[in-house]
């Protein structure tokens, strides 16, 4: 085995990594200062805050769960009972 060429492919992945770890240090920082200038000139009044609302469609009530949990039990002791 060529001891060189393995220095070398030791070396680049290490400045690989470096270059990475780089990156995402520069790019948080940048986010942050954007973030920084974003609300300092555009504020966020508390009336205009997004509020999220879960759709009651969305939601499952208790009985709905009781009515699917007896709906599977029910197919399966169906299918049991055909083999």
């Amino acid at each position: 085995m060529d001891t060189n060429a393995l220095m070398q492919s030791g070396i680049l992945a290490v400045v690989g990594m470096l270059v990475v770890i780089i990156f995402m240090c520069l790019l948080i920082v940048l986010v942050k200062i954007f973030l920084f200038f974003a609300f300092r000139f555009f504020p966020v009044k508390d009336e205009e805050a997004p509020v999220y609302v879960v759709p009651s469609s969305a939601q499952v009530t208790k009985p709905a769960e009781e009515k699917i949990a007896a709906a599977i039990a029910g197919a399966v002791m169906s299918k049991e009972k055909k083999n």
